[in-house]
């Protein structure tokens, strides 16, 4: 799953860089103590960052300046509201958190196994290289905002959950900062408008989640549908994933007591009930996961030597033709059910969740272009101008749109 916060202002963003992201107790592997963060994003690379993300970089970002010189590129707000703390003067960004399944969690850090933590990675890059094609810049007065696909984003992976009880649960994920920064057509810095970003975080979960299920696939493991879409990997008890999910019970529970629902809400009570995370080497976080698996019977162990023994088919093209085909199909079947115009990343996110890992995106792309040639799908004029991205309709719903036109055009007087 991938959940996106609300606008953080530089100096929580710059607190937490060095109190959670880059913390040696979020993760088994660190170097010197300190967790490494990695940059991506085109104009990240245009402005020559690369390599391990460092702190003088990441603060500059969060105030809006020259990762280099210091230079400010983007103008904090000064109004009344700003001075009086009614508004903030500048967001400095945002936290795009991708959440690997618990079964993944546990099989790569108790099971040992660096492949699925690769596998993890390499799913998350390919969301994130996805989702920036829909970054826009806000232009300022009754200007719309402009499609630039271009941001600075630093991402840090970790691996362990706040402890609940004293005991910190496995838990694969990464934080992908997206600092508030692009670069309008005429080479000039500009405040991100992140509203298609937010729009689309059910379409950057299903390619994580296409990608990351592929990958497991390739190494052998065998995959059944989890909760939301998600790819668990087959092989533990639900005794063992609950007795490793206490955070998220915690939170489920207070939410209950309360009579709360929502997105909002949960972080909320996440940030509320919280213990103070545990000063612990890798080496001490590894005993402790070690001895809880013991008590369950190794059942990582078991996945992962069960998935080496697995041999694994490749798919013949013209199955893999035919696959692409259902699943836009699907999609398309689905989404013209439910309304008369729908979004290209819909189209995606539905086609792509259909293929449970088979298919990937660059395959599901080059079929919906090939459906939309032979007029199956019908680009439709976008209501929000310099919208990222198409919206569609049907031969079969303009059919239907005509029908109606024609009825009530006859009945008119009658």
């Amino acid at each position: 799953m991938v959940h996106a916060s609300k606008p953080l202002t530089a100096g929580k963003i710059q607190g937490y860089f060095r109190e959670e992201y880059s913390s040696a107790s979020n993760s088994y592997f660190t170097e010197g103590g300190t967790l490494k963060g990695h940059w991506h994003g085109q104009l990240a690379t245009a402005l020559g960052l690369s390599g391990d993300v460092t702190p003088e970089a990441f603060d500059r970002l969060s105030e809006g300046q020259h990762p280099a010189t210091g230079e400010q590129l983007i103008q904090h707000r000064d109004t009344i509201k700003t001075q009086s703390g009614e508004e903030l003067g500048h967001r400095a960004g945002w936290d795009f958190t991708f959440n690997a399944p618990k079964t993944v969690s546990l099989t790569a850090t108790v099971g040992a196994d660096d492949r699925v933590r690769r596998a993890h990675g390499i799913a998350v890059r390919a969301a994130l290289d996805a989702i920036e094609n829909y970054v826009q810049a806000r232009i300022g007065g009754d200007h719309a905002a402009e499609t630039t696909g271009k941001w600075i984003a630093a991402t840090f992976e970790h691996d362990t959950a706040r402890p609940v009880d004293g005991y910190p649960a496995p838990h694969l994920h990464t934080h992908v900062i997206v600092f508030n920064m692009t670069e309008d057509r005429n080479g000039q810095a500009r405040s991100l408008q992140p509203y298609e970003l937010f729009r689309i975080q059910s379409m950057a979960t299903a390619i994580y989640q296409n990608k990351l299920e592929s990958q497991l696939r390739e190494i052998g493991y065998g995959i059944e549908r989890g909760t939301n879409h998600a790819p668990d990997i087959k092989g533990y008890t639900k005794e063992y994933l609950d007795s490793e999910s206490l955070r998220a019970a915690q939170l489920h529970k207070e939410m209950e007591d309360r009579g709360l629902t929502g997105r909002d809400a949960m972080v909320n009570i996440a940030h509320q009930n919280r213990e103070k995370k545990l000063k612990l080497t890798p080496e001490q976080l590894q005993q402790i996961h070690r001895q809880h698996a013991q008590e369950h019977g190794n059942q990582p162990d078991r996945v992962v030597a069960e998935a080496g023994q697995k041999v694994v088919k490749e798919i013949a093209p013209d199955k893999a033709l035919a696959r692409a085909e259902a699943a836009v199909t699907f999609a398309r079947n689905r989404l013209a059910e439910r309304t008369s115009v729908f979004h290209h990343f819909e189209v995606i996110r539905d086609a792509l969740r259909h293929t449970q890992g088979r298919i990937g995106l660059p395959q599901i792309e080059a079929e919906l272009d090939r459906q939309k040639a032979a007029g199956l799908f019908i680009e439709v004029q976008h209501i929000r101008p310099n919208a990222p991205a198409f919206r569609y309709t049907t031969p079969e719903l303009v059919a239907i749109e005509r029908q109606t036109i024609q009825e009530v055009h006859d009945g008119q007087g009658k």
